[in-house]
């Protein structure tokens, strides 16, 4: 790229022909393992807030779980961190984002298959240059792991796969 930014049909074209299966280290395996083990007597509604935690800093990422009014959002501070958000557009749109998470959860969510999603630009609800790994859950919850459209992709892929495994038969 020559140190220019890659527009949104260059990253939309990398998820199309270019996304890589890949595996998760060890660690980040085994946090999500602990992570099962330990919630396995707490409700469905906490076991998917401790997942969204560990993904959150595993993928050094916002986080958002939740089904309809019902949202929880971790790790929304380390997008702050993220260059993208020195522009103050950005911080601005972002903060906002937070006061209207229920629509945020509906535009990550709308017609959503069984399969970890990636969505960039208008097929999402977040700001302009943003983008969303979503992750059909049971009840119709959803976790999405979100920022900028700058972001390891076949990281996220992975790590939601990973955490899906948790929820089987139950996911759809």
């Amino acid at each position: 790229s020559a140190g220019r930014v890659p527009t949104e049909q260059a990253y939309q074209y990398y998820i199309a022909n270019c996304l890589e299966s890949q595996e998760l280290d060890r660690a980040c395996r085994s946090e999500l393992e602990t992570t099962q083990r330990e919630s396995g007597k707490l409700d469905e509604r906490e076991r998917m807030k401790r997942f969204a935690q560990v993904v959150a800093r595993r993928a050094h990422a916002a986080v958002l779980v939740g089904s309809g009014d019902d949202v929880y959002i971790t790790g929304f501070a380390q997008l702050f961190t993220l260059p993208e958000c020195a522009d103050e557009d950005m911080r601005v749109a972002l903060s906002r984002l937070m006061d209207e998470m229920e629509n945020t959860l509906a535009g990550l969510t709308n017609e959503l298959d069984e399969t970890v999603e990636v969505r960039l630009g208008d097929a999402n609800a977040l700001p302009e240059h943003c983008s969303a790994v979503t992750l059909q859950l049971p009840d119709d919850y959803h976790l999405s792991i979100f920022g900028p459209m700058r972001m390891d992709y076949d990281h996220h892929v992975a790590l939601l796969n990973y955490v899906r495994k948790f929820f089987e038969p139950a996911v759809r």
